[in-house]
């Protein structure tokens, strides 16, 4: 669990809880600057429409730092049906929106091609997957 997130929830009495940027310091001074790196990311990730704080800790649990989900999503074909498999239950905008924010729009040339591929007439959208996986460099 992440300790920041844990020092806040757990508080001794509502009154005196303590405020994030305090259990981030108290954080640091007890488990060292990584902790709070690691929640820093976590929010951070939290941030893209869609993304809860369960699916953000675990893309962080996964890949530890921005660049190596960055190098992974750079790395894949289709980095929005990777995200698909690592994070099950993220809808397509919020896959889409992380790959986005993380990789940058070129890392988009895939889903685009399935894209233009359904709006061809009579092309349903599984066609269009079936196409693109089979002629992904056309």
């Amino acid at each position: 669990e992440d300790p920041v997130q844990w020092l806040v929830q757990r508080g001794s009495h509502k009154e005196s809880r303590w405020s994030r940027p305090a259990a981030a310091l108290l954080a640091e001074a007890l488990a060292g600057q990584a902790a709070v790196e690691r929640e820093n990311l976590i929010c951070s990730f939290q941030a893209i429409h869609g993304l809860t704080r369960e699916s953000a800790t675990a893309l962080v649990r996964d890949f530890g730092t921005r660049k190596k989900l960055q190098n992974f999503l750079q790395g894949e074909r289709d980095p929005v049906k990777a995200l698909s498999q690592l994070v099950p239950g993220l809808r397509l905008p919020t896959r889409v929106a992380l790959v986005t924010e993380i990789a940058g729009k070129e890392a988009l040339e895939f889903e685009e091609y399935k894209k233009r591929l359904a709006s061809i007439n009579g092309v349903t959208p599984a066609t269009a997957l079936k196409l693109s996986e089979k002629f992904p460099d056309a």
